[in-house]
């Protein structure tokens, strides 16, 4: 019983943080996020919606990519291909 508690706790918290995507609508052109307190764009590397007035900018194959700070910005600047919008590149021959 415990268990089903924490469980379904589990859920309704995890629900609740990702309410704002639910409520958002996604444009495919521009990669941001319609919600309710504004548009917000995807940082790749957290999966965090971020105000794009506010996030470190980075273009790649001619589209805008957007960090919530530094060290995300740096983990997509190493591997690009694994956060890119169309997901894995395996074309991109990135060296260790």
């Amino acid at each position: 019983m415990k268990l089903a508690i924490a469980v379904a706790l589990g859920v309704l918290f995890l629900a609740g943080c990702s309410s704002e995507r639910a409520f958002g609508a996604y444009n495919w052109s521009t990669h941001t996020w319609n919600t309710p307190e504004g548009t917000k764009v995807e940082d790749r590397v957290s999966r965090k919606l971020i105000d794009p007035k506010t996030a470190l900018k980075f273009e790649y194959l001619g589209e805008i990519y957007y960090f919530e700070n530094q060290f995300d910005l740096e983990m997509f600047y190493r591997d690009p291909g694994t956060y890119n919008y169309h997901g894995y590149d395996p074309n991109y021959a990135g060296g260790p």
